[in-house]
Parts: C-alpha cells; sequence; structure tokens
C-alpha cells in the first residue's frame, strides 16, 4: 500500500479545520431538512408528488456541481470570499419568492450550499489528519441535520416551506461568523510531481463512484418522499417530524 501523501503548505490549526467543516456541514443541512421541506411544498400545491424524485435529483446534482465549482475556485480565489459567495447564494435562494419556478430555487440554493461544501472538502484536504477530519466533517453533517429535524419537531404546528427555507438561510447567515477563522489559501495540497496521482482513474475508482451515486440517489430519493409516506400511513401531520429525527438517529 502506498504511503498517505502529506499536503503541501500549511495545515489548517484545528479552530480553523472546525469553522471549515461547520460552513461545509451548513451547506449539507438541506439534506436533512428535504422531508419537512419538500411535504410542504406539496401540501401548498407547488409540486406534485411524482416530480418530488426529480426535484430532489437537481437539488443534489446542484450541491455536487457546486462543490466541485467550489473546490476548483479555491485554486484561484481566496477561501474566505468563496464562503461568502457560498453563503450569500444560499441566502438568496430561500428568500426567493414563491413565483420562481420550484427547481430553480432548489438548484440555486444546492449550488450555494455546493460552494460550502467545497470549503469543507479543501479544509480535509490540506489537514494532516485527513481520516480524522472526514470524520468529523460526517458527524457535524448527522448531527447539524438532527437539530434542525429536531427544531421543527419540537414545534406545535408543523412548519410551512418558507419557515424551513428562511431556517436553512439564517443558519447559513449565522456561519459568516466563522469567516475570520477560514484560511485564504485552501487550494489542493497534492503532490503535483507524482506519477502516481496522474492518469486516468482506474476501474475500480469507477465502479467505487458508479456504486457511491447508486446508493446516495437511492437514500436521497427515499428519503425526500418519507414525510408524505408517513403521512399517507395515516400518521398525523404533527407526529411527522419526531419520526424523521428517529431515522436520522439510525442513520
Amino acid at each position: 500500500m502506498a504511503a498517505q501523501q502529506e499536503p503541501t503548505g500549511p495545515s489548517p490549526t484545528r479552530r480553523a479545520l472546525g469553522a471549515c467543516l461547520l460552513i461545509g456541514a451548513a451547506g449539507l443541512l438541506v439534506l436533512g431538512a428535504q422531508p419537512l421541506l419538500y411535504g410542504s411544498y406539496v401540501h401548498e400545491g407547488r409540486i406534485g408528488e411524482a416530480s418530488l424524485g426529480l426535484l430532489a435529483a437537481v437539488e443534489i446534482a446542484a450541491i455536487a456541481l457546486g462543490s466541485a465549482g467550489g473546490i476548483a475556485l479555491l485554486g484561484r480565489m481566496p477561501a474566505r470570499l468563496v464562503a461568502f459567495i457560498g453563503i450569500a447564494v444560499t441566502i438568496a435562494a430561500n428568500f426567493l419568492p414563491a413565483v420562481v419556478p420550484l427547481l430553480l430555487v432548489r438548484a440555486v440554493s444546492g449550488a450555494g450550499g455546493g460552494l460550502l461544501v467545497g470549503i469543507a472538502a479543501g479544509a480535509i484536504a490540506r489537514s494532516k489528519g485527513l481520516n480524522a477530519a472526514a470524520a468529523a466533517f460526517l458527524f457535524l453533517q448527522a448531527a447539524s441535520q438532527y437539530a434542525i429535524l429536531q427544531w421543527f419537531a419540537s414545534a406545535t404546528v408543523p412548519g410551512s416551506a418558507a419557515d424551513v427555507q428562511h431556517a436553512l438561510a439564517v443558519i447559513a447567515a449565522l456561519t459568516a461568523l466563522t469567516l475570520p477563522l477560514v484560511p485564504n489559501n485552501l487550494a489542493s495540497g497534492a503532490h503535483h510531481d507524482d506519477q502516481a496521482s496522474k492518469g486516468a482513474i482506474p476501474l475500480s475508482g469507477w465502479t467505487g463512484l458508479a456504486a457511491s451515486a447508486l446508493l446516495v440517489g437511492a437514500i436521497v430519493g427515499i428519503w425526500a418522499y418519507m414525510g408524505l409516506w408517513l403521512e399517507a400511513r395515516g400518521i398525523a401531520p404533527e407526529r411527522v417530524a419526531p419520526m424523521l429525527t428517529a431515522s436520522m438517529v439510525g442513520q
């Protein structure tokens, strides 16, 4: 087995890494709230149940493309500026009026969230303890998504789509407080002269990517419908959010 590559340039401090991971987790916060958000869209007549899969696919694709774009921008812009753009786009998208097409709203919001994920990815790539940093990011994702579900579960009245969107926007705005801790340089620290890191992706790599894509696609597709499915089984709307939080704990 080849030795793990150490990143070139300074690794982020613990405080800087923590700030970057928090920003990235905020970019993925919508994934936890999807069942509530999408269920509200259906109840408000903004989209039909049959189109929820497409909506989820568009948002996830936008997050993926946004994160790839964010990583690319880190080589050309200060990381704080990339994070600021991601925060601004996320806030603006979640405050767009209902007359704007829903697919466009979620695509723009996903792109903004993806930029924030790119910040976390850049910090993880430059971290000396890469595995520990990645594990911490996964934990923050799960914890933050559980927290927002628990917040809505504790409400006496189920939240509307606007309530969920505004909560996502406010949390994104709060992450701006961590911007001073974000290093200016989070460009890729890989060794560019290492021949082992060059060349085409091997078949095993493509197989892993395809398997991950199918798994994530299946999970997101089921999760997006979960709130409506529970209601269709006779569960009262006010009990849906607590059940979703229990599912999140299981995940």
